[in-house]
């Protein structure tokens, strides 16, 4: 075979490239690809027109470098299953921890023939999909559009052996591809041959087998399993979709793989149905024809059931869409035979709001990790202080090709093209989840946002006003609008109530917070004394020292040297003591915020506490990542105040819980723009029910009691939560290291001296 772009072809001229492809039209049988080469060799010679070829090398960056994972080159095969009207895909890969191994997909779709292999699966970015956009058997609307799924194919492997067949037939197609040794540079694609053959099959049989050969990627049991759950999260959970109708209905679509490596064959997770069960609330949200959003939320538990139509802005550019997600509060009333521990670490692999588009999913959108609604950032700037992490989601968006035009994939298939309309989308989904968990937030007594007055009161005033409103003139009758008018009222009534116990609150607080600083008063003036008095006995311990040691054998006497090392060791405690009780108090007598280095504070913290600690029989580790570790501007004194804190309470869990050996860390190291703190121990741990009261004003677990006469006052945390508030930060309940049974989280801006602030 000759093939475009020989020598014996590139110097030819035209009469001559003439005459060679009339000798090989006259030959039997026909050489078609030499005679495709010598037309194409004299197209080149045209001089009227030029045209676009394509180099048989492009494959790779078709394949190999446009679907960059492996779980998303998986996913477009299993789509193309789908949209091949198959039933069931099945998907087996060999155990290779190395290159060379083997990924056999098979399914029970329409096949194909001759001609749809020319046509469509041999043809680059084919039209087929576009003008076609129903599959012909049950009118599933194609999840492929772009034609990258046989590059896919390339992505996962260097060799390709598609086996194809319709039924009715009594033989079928096999076709085989040699990616890396064929599609080399210089050639051109059109005359890359690759051998097609007719092979038997039973008749009634239909389906095609891909069988991918040379793994280009090593698939350890990890990436195994890792490319599964890409496909099992590949569709929307079947309670999601719509009943199919009565004739010639859409049976289903099922992908099976064979996970050698673990030893089981599964069909994808069915934990999300019974996780669901656990949702203390279920939201669901709607853009209709016209673009307006309607929102509702519902909870048998809370006896919370509300709608709301969002009249703020219109989403038409965006089309008809359709959002339902469970909501989570892991707290032990909402979950029942399923432990917290065990249901957050379920909602960290499965949790988030995913994005189906014409029912398959679209990556990374609800992947771990992934806060493409920007949940995990409102909830560190305390913007919203209801749960409203990623995972107290399990939540779906569904949007279709054909009535969201504006939603475009990207090429690579890995999201949305981020233009105004996946704005609108995002701005939709926040709008209505937010909303929701508000509500639901309100129906449990919880303060929901940081500028609220107070926990009790349950929504904004002009909001609720202007819902009640609305009834009064969609009421059908002057009973409905009096009823209105009274719930109006009533509703006015319980708020000025609510926000009089919440101001009674606030000046409880204020009170409390009066006598620490007149607390605050004493110590400075006790750490003055102190130090005087340590300064006093300091000097006079040195100098009846500097005698005793001239009297060799009171030094050598059993009992008093044990007394002189006390009594040294004693005033050297209460020297540190003074000093440190008066590096708070100066901190405190001012008002001015500086820079503090956080690594400086929690070393000068651990050499003036450690050895109390070690006196309780409990060890103080540091874990430092990174130093100097800077904050903004901030009073040290608040620094010192919140170390105070949660090394106390710490130190109180391990001394309740008795541990063999009992431990407080603390930890610091930076996370973007901010300086973090995490103070953990092994103690009691946290219950579940009351991570989320902690920081709440007079919560407390404990009452006083003589090693800590301010245990049981309930603001230590609260305290806590305000400084980092004040500062742009958070303070949570975080898992902890595998050691420990409580890690708390504090987190404030870091600071950066050639922008200041972060």
């Amino acid at each position: 075979m000759t093939e475009r772009g020989d020598a014996n072809l590139t110097f030819k001229s035209a009469e001559e490239l003439k005459v060679e492809i009339a000798a090989e039209l006259g030959k039997e049988p026909i050489d078609t690809l030499k005679v495709a080469g010598l037309a194409n060799a004299l197209a080149d010679l045209e001089t009227a027109f030029v045209r676009f070829t394509v180099d048989a090398s492009h494959v790779e960056r078709l394949g190999y470098e446009l679907v960059g994972k492996q779980g998303t080159a998986l996913a477009e095969l299993v789509k193309n299953a789908y949209d091949a009207d198959a039933t069931v895909v099945t998907v087996d890969i060999d155990d290779t921890e190395g290159d060379g191994g083997i990924i056999r997909i098979e399914d029970d779709g329409l096949g194909m023939n001759l001609d749809d292999i020319r046509r469509a699966w041999m043809r680059i970015s084919t039209s087929n999909k576009v003008e076609n956009p129903l599959s012909s058997r049950y009118k599933r609307r194609r999840a492929g559009k772009k034609g990258i799924g046989r590059f896919a194919v390339q992505r996962l492997g260097r060799a390709l052996t598609l086996t194809t067949g319709q039924r009715g037939y009594n033989s079928g197609w096999q076709l085989d591809v040699d990616w890396d040794n064929k599609h080399v540079k210089g050639k051109d694609i059109t005359l890359v041959p690759h051998e097609i053959r007719p092979v038997p099959k039973n008749p009634e049989t239909e389906g095609t087998v891909l069988e991918i050969r040379g793994l280009r990627d090593r698939w350890s049991t990890s990436s195994t399993e890792s490319a599964w759950r890409s496909v099992s999260l590949l569709q929307a959970p079947l309670r999601d979709q719509k009943p199919p109708p009565p004739k010639n209905s859409d049976p289903g679509f099922q992908a099976f793989m064979d996970l050698k490596k673990s030893g089981r064959k599964v069909a994808g997770y069915d934990v999300e149905s019974e996780f669901s069960k656990s949702a203390v609330a279920t939201i669901s949200g709607t853009i209709d024809a016209k673009g307006d959003a309607h929102f509702e939320v519902h909870s048998a538990t809370l006896n919370l059931h509300d709608t709301f139509k969002f009249e703020a802005r219109n989403y038409k550019e965006v089309g008809p869409v359709r959002l339902e997600t469970d909501y989570f509060i892991y707290a032990t009333e909402f979950f029942s035979g399923l432990k917290i521990n065990t249901a957050q670490k379920i909602a960290a692999e499965i949790g988030g709001v995913r994005l189906y588009r014409n029912g398959f999913r679209v990556a990374p959108y609800g992947d771990p990790n992934n806060d493409w609604l920007g949940f995990a950032t409102d909830v560190a700037r305390r913007h919203i202080l209801v749960p409203a992490n990623n995972n107290n989601f399990l939540g779906r968006v569904y949007i279709t090709s054909a009535e969201n035009p504006g939603l475009e994939e990207t090429a690579s298939r890995e999201g949305l093209i981020e233009n105004s309309a996946y704005e609108s989308l995002v701005d939709f989904i926040r709008q209505c989840i937010y909303w929701a968990i508000k509500r639901v937030g309100w129906a449990r007594d919880k303060k929901t946002k940081a500028n609220e007055p107070g926990k009790q009161i349950k929504g904004a005033l002009a909001e609720q006003i202007s819902v009640l409103l609305d009834r009064i003139d969609d009421a059908a009758s002057d009973k409905d609008a009096n009823e209105a008018r009274r719930d109006i009222l009533s509703f006015v009534r319980r708020y000025e109530d609510e926000v009089q116990r919440a101001q009674a609150e606030s000046i409880r607080y204020e009170a409390m917070l009066r006598v620490l600083a007149s607390l605050g008063l004493s110590i400075s003036v006790f750490a003055h004394e102190v130090r005087a008095a340590s300064s006093f006995a300091d000097d006079s311990t040195k100098l009846f020292l500097l005698r005793a040691r001239e009297i060799e054998e009171i030094m050598a006497d059993s009992i008093l040297k044990p007394l002189i090392d006390n009594i040294e060791s004693g005033v050297e405690k209460i020297t540190v003591l003074g000093d440190y009780l008066g590096g708070l108090t100066a901190y405190a007598g001012t008002r001015k915020l500086a820079t503090t280095s956080l690594i400086g504070a929690i070393r000068g913290f651990h050499e003036r506490i450690a050895d109390y600690l070690s006196g309780q029989g409990v060890a103080m580790e540091l874990d430092l990542k990174d130093a100097p570790l800077r904050t903004a501007p901030i009073h040290r004194s608040e620094i010192d105040s919140i170390l105070f804190n949660l090394t106390t309470n710490a130190l109180k869990a391990v001394k309740k819980a008795r541990p063999e050996a009992g431990k407080v860390r603390l930890s610091a190291y930076r996370d973007r723009k901010f300086v973090v703190l995490v103070v953990s121990d092994n103690g009691t741990g946290i219950d579940p029910s009351i991570q989320e009261k902690i920081f709440e004003a007079f919560f407390t677990t404990t009452g006083a009691d003589n090693d800590d006469p301010a245990a049981g006052a309930g603001l230590g945390l609260k305290i806590v939560a305000d400084i980092a508030s004040n500062y742009g930060g958070s303070v949570r309940v975080v898992e902890p290291s595998p050691d420990m049974k409580t890690a708390i989280e504090f987190r404030v801006l870091g600071y950066d001296e050639n922008i200041h602030e972060l």
